[in-house]
């Protein structure tokens, strides 16, 4: 504020003196307004625009209020930081306003339970991790796995929090896994990368899984294993989890799947279990005790011995 008054004089030298005011400056508009880009998650820089206005400079000052204020508009924060701002008429200066960045991480997700495998079948197993962001959080991984004698691994992608965008993943130590099933016997090769919010990205170590062996099925039994003319039924094993599949005189054809079957013949049933990908090693159980073929008179029937009161038969069979 200010005072003011004025002495104003004629030619003769007369005086005159006016009363005295008072003045008050209008203040210098507080800056607002400043803005990010990118405005989400980043483990690059960010760029702040701040505001501008005609008649006025913009100053800032990084992380205090106590030191030389620069003049601009734009400032590239390279770490989290606060960015105090404001506009100056060339002598005087209206309040600050500021802006913080928390939103840069440039600190790779830590793989804090080192990637494993569990719950192993004939046909799949599950994959375990064990993963630390104290930043921005777990954004997605890749799990990458592969027949060991084939070149291409097979990909699938998990997005748990979208990537630069403004959420923030899980922190601290998070246990993720994934299933993986229908794939053919063998043994396996599986890795992982682990992607925080920001885009940090960290690669585990490989490791090797062996699927296990379909079961040998065992235990065929018949309805008969005395001699017969008529067919005789075989009864095949059973096991949870897996489907009965058999042959009959031949392990080359088609595999039928069923539980049981009739012999008309003598003949051998080939049979095994397959989990629905994967078949085990074939076991078998053959029939020999079926006879319908008729007895063949190799020498006529006639009689000897006669007597007055008796006779003897005679037949080649």
């Amino acid at each position: 504020t200010y005072k003011a008054y004025v002495e104003i004089y004629d030619v003769a030298g007369n005086k005159t003196t006016s009363d005295e005011i008072l003045v008050e400056l209008e203040e210098v508009e507080q800056a607002t307004g400043a803005e990010t880009n990118p405005t989400g998650w980043t483990n690059g820089s960010v760029e702040i625009t701040l505001p501008e206005k005609n008649d006025f400079i913009t100053e800032y000052q990084e992380n205090s209020t106590d030191s030389l204020w620069k003049q601009g508009t734009t400032v590239d924060a390279t770490k989290n930081e606060t960015v105090y701002y404001r506009y100056n008429d060339g002598i005087n200066s209206g309040n600050y306003s500021s802006i913080n960045i928390a939103t840069i991480d440039k600190v790779k997700p830590e793989i804090s339970t080192a990637l494993s495998s569990s719950d192993i079948t004939t046909k799949g197993f599950t994959l375990n991790v064990g993963i630390t962001d104290e930043e921005s959080g777990l954004g997605k991984i890749i799990w990458y796995y592969k027949k060991s004698n084939s070149d291409d691994y097979i990909s699938e992608e998990k997005v748990y929090t979208e990537l630069n965008g403004v959420a923030t993943g899980e922190k601290n130590t998070v246990t993720k896994t994934l299933t993986i099933t229908d794939l053919e016997f063998g043994i396996y090769e599986a890795y992982i990368e682990v992607y925080d919010v920001a885009g940090n990205k960290t690669t585990s170590s490989e490791i090797s899984i062996e699927l296990k062996e379909v079961e040998v099925a065992t235990g065929a039994s018949t309805s008969n294993e005395n001699w017969t003319n008529e067919s005789v039924d075989i009864t095949l094993p059973a096991k949870e989890g897996y489907i009965t599949q058999y042959q009959i005189n031949n392990i080359n054809g088609e595999w039928l799947n069923g539980e049981s079957t009739t012999l008309g013949e003598n003949g051998t049933v080939y049979y095994r279990y397959n989990d629905g990908i994967n078949s085990g090693n074939y076991s078998s159980i053959s029939i020999s005790n079926i006879d319908k073929t008729d007895v063949e008179i190799s020498t006529a029937l006639n009689s000897s011995n006669i007597t007055t009161k008796g006779f003897t038969l005679n037949v080649g069979v």
